[in-house]
């Protein structure tokens, strides 16, 4: 049967060995609204939210290797390009 909306709170998708890789929430409790896709094995994802207390959008990559970047905004709406290093050193690199 057909239907035009589907409700859930959270939808996960898993491969053939029962493995996340995909989950879209729509967020409560402690949780942001998003959507975050995982790699093989769930090393590796990309994440798109919404912060809930102030409304702003971030785009998170992380790698299996342990580095990740960050894509979001400042609250005066300026652009903020974050990234980790295989050492855990966070920098800031935009603007």
């Amino acid at each position: 049967m057909e239907q035009d909306t589907i409700r859930a709170r959270t939808i996960e998708l898993t491969n053939e060995q029962g493995e996340l890789g995909l989950v879209l929430d729509g967020g409560g409790g402690d949780r942001e609204p998003g959507l975050v896709v995982y790699g093989p094995g769930g090393d590796s994802a990309v994440a798109i939210i919404v912060r809930r207390e102030d409304g702003v959008p971030m785009v998170m990559a992380t790698s299996a290797a342990g580095t990740a970047i960050q894509a979001t905004f400042d609250p005066d709406g300026t652009p903020v390009v974050n990234v980790r290093d295989r050492d855990g050193t966070d920098r800031r690199v935009f603007p």
